[in-house]
């Protein structure tokens, strides 16, 4: 505020805030507002009056379409001002402290061959750059997964459920699928199709199920018949 009335007449939160600030500050997430503008308590400058409202800068941002990942109520924020107003913040990112440590799908190192995206509730997708295993991880915080695996020699896709059920795609040696139940499986590939259970039914619909070629009504399997007996003996033959 460049008008000295201006600022004598400035709200006292706008007054407070009437310094300029050059470079970045951390602060802390406080409060969320309704209208997706955050409030924030600033680190190192010994008191504990809210920010101005503040946007989040994002890769994407455009009219109903962009990048949608704000922070959280607590998380430690990196903030620029524009033209050096503390009245205008901007949330230029989120860094990691002792308190609010990353998520154990990092797996930090200097090789730096994970990369991963954890919500709140546990939702991940991950992204494996490592040589040689290379693969994607998409799993739900209840434990349903997809893995999209490159490694040599295999190369697999694979879903399960929590409770077990699975459908895997295998790529090599053979192309094959297997779709596995608890207590049942049933893989497929080029040379014919494996169903293992205890039981197996088939229920037909309208059509009927064909079977080489043939209805299943038709169709029969015909055994190999055993060899004949030998004639029956009768003991020796009295003379006429």
């Amino acid at each position: 505020m460049s008008n000295p009335f201006e600022h004598l007449l400035a709200p006292q939160t706008s007054q407070a805030r009437g310094r300029s600030v050059s470079g970045l500050v951390t602060a802390k997430v406080q409060s969320i507002e309704e209208d997706g503008m955050y409030r924030l308590r600033y680190l190192h400058w010994g008191d504990d009056e809210p920010s101005a409202p503040a946007r989040v800068m994002m890769p994407m941002a455009g009219s109903g379409n962009g990048m949608h990942f704000l922070p959280e109520v607590g998380d430690e924020v990196v903030v620029a001002f524009e033209m050096g107003d503390t009245n205008f913040p901007i949330i230029m990112g989120a860094v990691w402290n002792r308190e609010n440590t990353p998520p154990t799908q990092a797996k930090t190192s200097p090789q730096n061959h994970i990369r991963t995206i954890v919500t709140r509730s546990g939702h991940e997708l991950t992204f494996d750059d490592t040589p040689g295993s290379q693969k994607v991880k998409l799993k739900t915080q209840g434990g349903h997964e997809l893995v999209l695996d490159d490694l040599p020699g295999l190369g697999e896709v694979k879903l399960s459920s929590r409770s077990g059920c699975s459908l895997t795609f295998t790529e090599l040696p053979t192309p094959s699928a297997t779709l596995q139940v608890p207590g049942a499986t049933i893989t497929m590939g080029a040379t014919g199709v494996t169903i293992q259970s205890l039981t197996i039914s088939l229920l037909t619909l309208p059509g009927g199920v064909s079977m080489e070629g043939k209805p299943t009504i038709l169709h029969t399997h015909t055994p190999k018949l055993p060899p004949p007996a030998p004639p029956a003996f009768t003991g020796p033959v009295s003379p006429a």
